[in-house]
């Protein structure tokens, strides 16, 4: 199995002691996640609920497996006296009275369902250290784990504080992995053969400046004061700042995609709280990098927090490592279209999935995969997700392509694995259902235009109705390169009606406007039924140079105004009525001067126009010194 590690904490680092850190808000999950990736804490069906109190039972089990004895008290089956012990964990307290590390609350209870204190479980780890109730009594049982490095004061005062919490457990369990035992043979983490265990480090406690900006309104400015910071974060040169939503996991943005900016004026950062900035956001997150661009560590502050100094905990950033591991058993698709999940072919860490999503295309980066993983259940994918044992591909089917990424995760949303699959016999299914119901690849009857670095589409309602069936409606739409346009046609998507109106999509870097994205037209009768597709191509641009024309705009009046493309707004009239969703500004790239210089006439390029009765084209300026006198179709 490989090796799972948090990403943004070091995967493999020898046992060492660990600098004492633990303060009211602490975040246990990440040391909830070391544990569970050593085989010392499962969490419950609920995920590791944290924040509620833990029951003696639960204590027992622990104990029983920081003793080593998991497999042991599982074998032998010790029996004991009580009667309140559930059936999952007979054996664990049957051990431990077996062993004499329990009598329980009297003759016939263990207590099972009362809640541990910090006391409590302090005494089961001294146990688990090697010693006993001849080393120190129960009322002194605090004081003797600070005098035997356990925990330190401050720690002691933080677990007596307020409700001992499964979170206090965690961290109490993950801290006697680096206590040394009583018998001096080394660590408990040692002895039970734990030999990589992660060093979470403390974060750095600074103070951030957020003010203000006098000079640019409706924006603030972010100031870290270096000589206040230790190394190696004082060494920053480079600062990022970006805004997050709630629930969105810090280290997607930290890790996956940002590109650090320089910044100036002592590293301070612009943001605008009204607009695009961070203020919209729940949270802000800041990056800091080195002269090399290498990030360094970054803290978060709460979008509540708006002006003044605002403590801040700078955590450290270290090699991004990949925690999720791919299988490749359990999975199959059916003659339904069905990815159907098998769990007793799953590996073992995978058989209690609780829920189900699936994403287009083989993805092979790792941190595409990391990324792709937290966007489907946090992000805008969320809708993929499912609970059971198949998630249905005919019915997912804008997440479909030739190959497909399948992720498995736990009840709290934790992705658990993933692993590839051959989408091609959804695909197959879905081009079979639509040659039955007869729905076509549009050959004719759609134009396409390259305008501006834009692909624009249109209808040529006329010839689409020479083979389909009274066409209503159509959507253009964009995916990525990795999606089937059998499976995007196959997914229903807001419709546009039919009129002379124009869907335009962006192009990126090509000469002819075609965009880093498959496009995609689809066409529908009035009942938002499928009728035909298309993939929109490179042979596509230009395919119908008799609907385009040159629309010469004469001026009432030579200008000396210098015009440029929004000047002019071209709209399409049908029996005389303005279609308003049709009226788009217009470009040209053609003046006409008189004799003197100034314009008398302009050019606007690509109008599209079909000569058919009731429709009629007209052109008006935007600007006030301006007026059309008439247009000219070249």
């Amino acid at each position: 199995m490989k090796r799972k590690a948090l990403i943004l904490f070091s995967v493999i680092m020898m046992l060492t002691m660990i600098p004492c850190y633990m303060a009211g808000d602490t975040d246990y999950t990440q040391y909830a996640e070391v544990l569970k990736d050593l085989g010392l804490f499962n969490g419950t069906n609920k995920g590791f609920e944290l924040e509620r109190a833990p029951k003696r039972i639960e204590v027992a089990a622990m104990l029983v497996k920081f003793l080593g004895a998991e497999e042991e008290a599982s074998q032998k089956k010790y029996t004991h006296p009580f009667t309140d012990v559930p059936s999952w964990a007979d054996h664990l307290v049957g051990y431990m009275y077996e062993k004499g590390l329990t009598t329980g609350i009297s003759k016939s209870l263990f207590g099972s369902n009362n809640l541990a204190s910090a006391k409590d479980y302090t005494v089961f780890v001294l146990k688990a250290l090697g010693y006993d109730l001849t080393d120190f009594s129960y009322a002194d049982t605090m004081k003797f784990a600070v005098e035997k490095g356990v925990f330190t004061a401050d720690e002691k005062a933080n677990l007596e504080t307020g409700t001992f919490s499964r979170g206090k457990m965690v961290y109490l369990s993950y801290r006697s992995l680096f206590t040394n035992l009583k018998s001096g043979d080394g660590t408990l983490g040692a002895k039970l053969g734990k030999k990589n265990i992660e060093t979470i480090e403390p974060p750095i406690k600074v103070m951030l400046k957020r003010t203000q900006n006098s000079d640019k309104p409706g924006s603030v400015i972010h100031k870290l004061d270096k000589s206040t910071m230790p190394a190696p974060y004082n060494e920053f040169e480079y600062l990022e700042v970006t805004g997050l939503s709630s629930n969105m996991p810090i280290d997607m943005s930290v890790i996956t995609y940002l590109i650090p900016t320089k910044n100036s004026e002592d590293y301070r950062r612009y943001n605008n709280d009204t607009g695009s900035g961070d203020g919209k956001y729940d949270r802000t997150v800041f990056m800091l990098f080195d002269a090399d661009k290498k990030l360094l560590g970054y803290f978060d502050i709460s979008g509540k927090e708006q002006f003044g100094n605002i403590p801040v905990e700078i955590k450290p950033a270290t090699p991004y490592v990949l925690k999720i591991p791919e299988f490749n058993s359990g999975t199959a698709i059916n003659a339904k279209g069905e990815i159907v999940i098998d769990r007793e072919k799953l590996p073992v860490e995978m058989k209690n999935y609780a829920k189900i999503a699936i994403k287009a295309g083989r993805l092979e980066d790792k941190s595409v995969i990391e990324y792709e993983a937290k966007s489907i259940v946090y992000g805008n994918y969320n809708k993929s997700v499912t609970k059971g044992n198949f998630i249905s591909g005919l019915n997912n089917a804008s997440y479909v392509s030739d190959q497909i990424t399948l992720f498995l995760y736990d009840e709290s949303n934790k992705c658990l694995g993933y692993a590839y699959l051959d989408g091609r016999p959804i695909i197959k299914l879905m081009k079979d259902e639509l040659d039955k119901k007869g729905i076509v690849d549009i050959k004719k009857g759609l134009a396409y235009i390259a305008n501006y670095g834009k692909v624009s589409v249109y209808p040529n309602i006329g010839e689409l109705s020479e083979y389909l069936d009274n066409p209503y409606s159509y959507s253009v739409t964009g995916f990525g390169l990795d999606f089937n346009p059998i499976s995007a046609a196959y997914s229903k998507y807001s419709n546009v009606v039919f009129t002379p109106r124009v869907m335009t999509l962006d192009g990126f870097g090509s000469s002819n406007g075609m965009s880093r994205y498959m496009e995609l037209v689809t066409v529908y009768n009035k009942d938002n039924e499928l009728l035909g597709y298309h993939k929109i191509t490179e042979a596509d641009i230009n395919n119908r140079p008799d609907l385009f024309k040159t629309v010469r705009v004469h001026l009432a009046e030579p200008t000396s105004i210098p015009l440029h493309a929004g000047h002019f707004t071209v709209s399409y009239y049908i029996d005389g009525i303005l279609d308003e969703a049709s009226t788009r500004k217009g470009g040209y790239n053609t003046e006409v001067r008189d004799a003197q210089g100034k314009i008398i006439a302009v050019d606007l390029l690509n109008v599209f126009y079909i000569p058919s009765a009731g429709l009629e084209l007209k052109v008006e300026s935007n600007e006030a010194d301006v007026t059309v006198k008439s247009i000219e179709l070249k």
